[in-house]
């Protein structure tokens, strides 16, 4: 994983977790499972002691996070397909056997968990949307939830079976790789698939850039059940009502922001740039 001028990676051999800045590589302590933020490295030291550390210098210098009443469904036999997160005080882990996340919105303070989700890879997207692998004997569902897998929607790409899912915060881009070789992507932070691309006809934003008012033109048919708002980081930053077709951001700074609409087919996100 990149961040700045800096690799992080865990050496699986001895179980410490690396980084390497211009050539030089230094050991950062042991560590189970890691992530970066914007705000933070975040590690899980070891299964055992139920804590997350966050190092706001991206060294071994780390801060316990207060993870008292940790779930027991988020054990050690969940490690190996496991994925973890931070946003602002938002933090999800994800994991298998079974299917299962574990989320604090309060940074540890307390928590909460769902079952459901994939029993295969998992990626966290910036918007703390979850993506997951669920393989069935003849093709592999693509799900996504964006509340903490209360509810999940689905899709499958010409009965393709997926093994690796991968995030790129470069170009916020997902990437499922098939058992067939072939690689599919999708750069619109909602899902990988056919069906996002024919949700994205039926709903246009503009003018684009703005900087008071954006209009909304549906299409066709399709309902909007939901508006939300999120900055760069992730966080979201206004909730809109569904049946507004002009959304006044006058009152917002300038910058790059995704507008996602939920609909009846699924979730759907547009880039918008405040100017």
């Amino acid at each position: 994983m990149v961040h700045g001028n800096s690799i992080f990676y865990i050496n699986f051999n001895d179980g410490q977790l690396y980084k390497t800045t211009n050539s030089v590589t230094t050991s950062l302590g042991s560590a189970e499972k890691f992530n970066i933020s914007s705000s933070c490295l975040l590690v899980i030291k070891s299964w055992s002691d139920d804590s997350l550390y966050c190092s706001f210098s991206y060294d071994e210098t780390y801060h316990k996070i207060n993870s008292h009443n940790f779930p027991s469904v988020f054990g050690q036999n969940q490690s190996t397909n496991s994925v973890i997160k931070k946003n602002g005080d938002t933090l999800i882990l994800k994991g298998t056997y079974p299917s299962a996340v574990v989320y604090s919105e309060n940074n540890g303070i307390s928590w909460n968990y769902n079952y459901g989700g994939g029993e295969n890879k998992d990626v966290i997207l910036e918007t703390s949307q979850l993506v997951s692998i669920n393989n069935n004997a003849n093709s592999s569902e693509l799900l996504l939830s964006s509340d903490f897998e209360q509810n999940w929607s689905d899709t499958t790409i010409n009965n393709v079976i997926f093994n690796h899912l991968g995030y790129s915060n470069y170009n916020n881009t997902i990437y499922a790789l098939g058992q067939n070789g072939i690689i599919y992507k999708n750069g619109n932070l909602v899902t990988v698939g056919i069906n996002e691309l024919s949700r994205k006809k039926k709903i246009d934003i503009f003018p684009n850039p703005t900087k008071d008012v954006l209009q909304i033109e549906v299409l066709d048919d399709t309902e909007i059940e939901g508006i939300e708002l999120f900055d760069i980081e992730g966080k979201r930053v206004k909730i809109f009502n569904k049946i507004d077709t002009s959304l006044n951001i006058s009152a917002l700074s300038s910058g790059t922001y995704f507008l996602k609409f939920s609909t009846g087919e699924g979730g759907l996100i547009k880039k918008v740039v405040i100017e």
